[in-house]
């Protein structure tokens, strides 16, 4: 992974300031995503805990599905997030229980996410050896995107529209390994602030 100095940084900071000055209805978006999110975090939560104390994985992506539909700011119900899911449950519904429980809560370290990674990789690899149609690339925003939910301060989601903009920008490379990507792709959001405000001004 590529190391920056702080003259480097200092101008990466001030190009996305110049970005969220820039960006139209800032505070408004910010505010309705942020009223959408805490609407259903209790349900989500209750969701979460239900699949922890029962392992039934079919349940799991049901209730998943019924909560992503009403809350579409949460950003899960695309293919990324409860397709990906979906296909876990599907094409390996005598390990996807266990699988889940493990890889879905906030890890505590870097080292930790990275062989959660590692792991999920290696799973989808293997279901697509067996037919599966589910996809490698989709490993970054479905698990940032749990541990998110769990630690939003330390793990931003890899939302679509955030990292087009950081590549975009020549910030983040599209073609390093997955973990990498995420890696740095977080390490930029949390030198720009914390993720409800970067978030709006990405996805603009």
């Amino acid at each position: 992974m590529i190391e920056y100095d702080d003259v480097e940084w200092d101008f990466r900071v001030r190009r996305f300031a110049q970005m969220r000055d820039a960006a139209p209805d800032w505070d408004a978006h910010k505010k309705s995503w942020s009223e959408d999110r805490q609407a259903g975090r209790e349900e989500f939560e209750k969701i979460q805990s239900a699949f922890v104390t029962s392992s039934d994985a079919s349940q799991f992506r049901w209730d998943m599905d019924s909560w992503s539909k009403r809350h579409t700011s949460s950003g899960f119900g695309g293919p990324n997030g409860q397709m990906l899911l979906n296909q876990l449950v599907n094409d390996a519904p005598d390990h996807s229980a266990d699988l889940l429980q493990r890889l879905l809560p906030a890890p505590e370290t870097d080292t930790e996410a990275a062989a959660r990674f590692e792991e999920l990789i290696q799973h989808i690899t293997e279901l697509r050896q067996a037919g599966s149609s589910a996809a490698v690339g989709r490993v970054p925003f479905f698990l940032s995107w749990w541990w998110w939910m769990n630690d939003p301060d330390k793990w931003p989601p890899f939302f679509n529209s955030a990292t087009r903009d950081l590549e975009a920008l020549g910030f983040t490379d599209p073609n390093a390994g997955h973990w990498e990507r995420y890696a740095d792709f977080r390490r930029h959001v949390r030198r720009f602030g914390p993720w409800e405000d970067v978030e709006p001004v990405l996805a603009m």
